[in-house]
C-alpha cells in the first residue's frame, strides 16, 4: 500500500504528485479514495499553507543541488504547524 493509500485509509485527505501519466494511473487505480496530480517537486500546483503534512520519500536525491533548493522551498505548501518527512539516499552513487 503506497504512503497516499495508507494516510488516506487513516481519514487524511491525501494527495501524491507524480510527472509520469503511466504512475498516476497506476496510483490512481490503487489508492481510489486519493488525489493525484501531475506535476513536479520543483514547482507544486498548490497555494501556501495548503497542508497539515509533506511526504518527500527517496525524492531530493533524484535532483541535482540548485533543484534540491528549490524544492525544499515548495515547503512553502505547509500550514505553519505542518508536518514535514524528508528522507534521502545518499552513498557513492549520489550527486
Amino acid at each position: 500500500m503506497s504512503r497516499v493509500a495508507y494516510l488516506s485509509s487513516l481519514g487524511h485527505v491525501g494527495y501524491g504528485i507524480d510527472r509520469s501519466e503511466k504512475l498516476l494511473r497506476m496510483a490512481c487505480e490503487r489508492a481510489p479514495k486519493s488525489h493525484f496530480v501531475e506535476g513536479g517537486v520543483r514547482a507544486l500546483p498548490f497555494r501556501d499553507d495548503s497542508f497539515d503534512g509533506l511526504w518527500m520519500n527517496a525524492v531530493l536525491h533524484h535532483l541535482i543541488p540548485p533543484h534540491m533548493t528549490r524544492s525544499l522551498a515548495e515547503c512553502r505548501v505547509l500550514k505553519p504547524s505542518g508536518l514535514l518527512f524528508v528522507s534521502v539516499h545518499l552513498d557513492d552513487s549520489s550527486g
